[in-house]
């Protein structure tokens, strides 16, 4: 116990610190907003200037949305598998991180064509595939680590930079695309994700843990005691609270909501970037 008292009790400690906090949340939110306003916006666009199809804009768009369906799955793996001595959520958030930047780095390597459908709904699916374990780790850490006074706070922040870091890509992105190309854009693009998992590694959510497996620190001891071991307590606790009258009558209306969302979001880089007949 000693041990873990003393290991690391110094540094970036999300437990001991608001401000360090809140700012951890806004720069992971801003970092999410990244592969949104890339696969949303920034690349059907390209791809509508470029000669592709509402269909094949709406292939990759489908590929970016998909991976947010299967939030729910990543919570349970989130909770059940963690490398407790860096914390409860920080390897998974890490990890996603670096599939972001893998992503973004591999579409540069590559540079696809905007005829290259299979490819770019790939490089989409992947990225925000990352991006939706690094929203449930986030959304996860900032549960644990936060005080019930600070998590409306924090819920305002990490909407706001997400917005932020979404608007970012999509400007950042479309430009670079324009002047420069695919390869430049996703290069300049990864830039900054890469620096914010630079600073995840920096950072420890209590004290005496590890910044990464090799290094010294071990499991604090509130985390041991709550870790999960098993999949049926994990199952029963979180179905039993999903399985209430309010939550199933809105399934449907927030799944009648959604069709028309998708729709403009296939459709909507050709209209801002075709000619229209008549002008």
């Amino acid at each position: 116990m000693a041990t873990v008292a003393s290991t690391g009790s110094s540094g970036l400690i999300l437990s001991r610190s608001k401000p360090l906090r809140l700012f951890t949340l806004l720069l992971f939110y801003f970092t999410q907003g990244f592969p949104l306003g890339l696969f949303y916006y920034a690349l059907p666009a390209w791809m509508s200037a470029n000669g592709s199809s509402t269909a094949e804009i709406a292939s990759v768009v489908a590929a970016s949305a998909l991976p947010w369906s299967f939030k729910l799955i990543n919570g349970f793996l989130i909770d059940r598998y963690t490398f407790l001595p860096m914390g409860r959520r920080r390897s998974w958030i890490i990890g996603a991180q670096a599939v972001i930047v893998a992503v973004f780095l591999t579409g540069a390597i590559v540079s696809p064509a905007s005829a290259y459908i299979f490819l770019l709904s790939a490089l989409s699916f992947c990225a925000n595939t990352a991006v939706t374990f690094q929203d449930v780790g986030i959304d996860s850490l900032a549960v644990d680590i936060m005080p019930d006074n600070e998590r409306a706070k924090a819920a305002g922040i990490m909407f706001g930079a997400q917005l932020l870091g979404m608007s970012a890509a999509t400007a950042l992105g479309g430009y670079m695309f324009q002047k420069w190309g695919i390869t430049v854009g996703l290069l300049g693009l990864s830039m900054f994700p890469l620096l914010v998992m630079i600073y995840g590694i920096c950072i420890r959510e209590r004290s005496g843990e590890r910044l990464l497996p090799w290094t010294a620190g071990a499991s604090h001891p509130l985390n041991a005691k709550i870790k999960v071991d098993a999949w049926w307590p994990l199952l029963r606790g979180s179905f039993k609270a999903l399985y209430v009258p309010l939550t199933l009558a809105a399934v449907p209306v927030l799944l009648l909501r959604s069709v028309p969302y998708g729709a403009f979001e296939a459709f909507h880089p050709e209209l801002f970037t075709q000619p229209q007949a008549g002008r």
